[in-house]
């Protein structure tokens, strides 16, 4: 595969810090164990600076998952203007907006989301929360709109949290979920990388579970050590059910979008071509509605 393959992105992020809208996790003196903290991050990054680092790639789609925004419903409206504005081309062409399921107006905040046309679902990241979320009862009545509503749901979690997951989306078949950065595996962590083999199994028997390879956000990666992770997440899940993603600009702390890229063509190089189309472009366009 070269630089000229089609390309949709199924997960970047972009913030105007200096507009109305407000990012805690970047503007309130950001985590020092989190990226949030990172100089690199806590500053504008627009579509002009997106596009730009995709440089020479053919990126014809793209999906914007939310940033944690205080104001979700603004965020979505900022986003659906960008999309909206001549000369961006329709990007981001999808929008997975904030929303906590455990809120009391979570069905209002759903079609307040459903009013701008790139909406195509939600995300509540759950891999930092302690609380079983995916079995409280008030949680799991809400995540079962979404499968009424058409909607999915990103789903970041640890290891650690897979088997309620796989629970989760076995008893909900309805509801498409979309696991988020390979399933977050810690390459630092033997411990991690034990229960990632394990959970990403019980994930994959599930055929309503689609994931995302992006995520390796850690300068201990290497296209060496990511090799296997790569793999065996596409033999567990198969090329119909896997989509390459940039996760830029957070993933930009450690890859440029080539080196990053090009890693993953790399990586597949021996699938076939319909394979890869699927993973690179085909996908991301069927599981988001592009």
């Amino acid at each position: 595969m070269t630089a000229r393959e089609i390309i949709a992105d199924p997960h970047h992020h972009l913030w105007d810090l200096g507009g109305s809208i407000h990012y805690p996790w970047l503007m309130d003196q950001p985590l020092d164990d989190f990226v949030g903290s990172h100089p690199n991050l806590i500053k504008n990054y627009l579509l002009p600076e997106y596009r730009t680092d995709a440089g020479e790639f053919e990126l014809v789609k793209s999906v914007h998952v939310e940033v944690m925004p205080s104001d979700p419903i603004a965020e979505t409206a900022w986003l659906q203007e960008q999309a909206d504005t001549p000369g961006n081309d329709g990007f981001p062409h999808g929008i997975v907006a904030s929303a906590d399921l455990l809120a009391d107006d979570f069905v209002d905040l759903l079609e307040a989301h459903s009013r701008y046309p790139n909406f195509r679902g939600v995300r509540q990241i759950l891999s930092w929360v302690s609380e079983p979320y995916m079995r409280d009862d008030k949680w799991r009545k809400n995540f079962r709109r979404l499968g009424d509503l058409g909607l999915s749901f990103d789903m970041q979690i640890d290891p650690e949290q897979m088997g309620d997951a796989a629970k989760l989306a076995s008893d909900y078949p309805d509801v498409q979920i979309i696991l988020n950065h390979t399933g977050m595996p810690d390459i630092t962590d033997d411990q991690s990388i034990e229960q990632w083999r394990l959970g990403m199994p019980l994930l994959a028997s599930c055929e309503n579970i689609a994931v995302k390879i992006s995520g390796f956000f850690d300068s201990a990666w290497t296209v060496q050590n990511m090799r296997p992770f790569v793999l065996e997440t596409i033999e567990f899940f198969g090329p119909a059910r896997c989509m390459f993603a940039s996760d830029f600009p957070v993933d930009r702390l450690f890859w440029n979008f080539t080196e990053l890229w090009t890693a993953y063509f790399q990586i597949t190089d021996e699938f076939s071509e319909d394979e890869k189309s699927k993973m690179f472009h085909r996908n991301a366009v069927i599981c988001y509605r592009l």
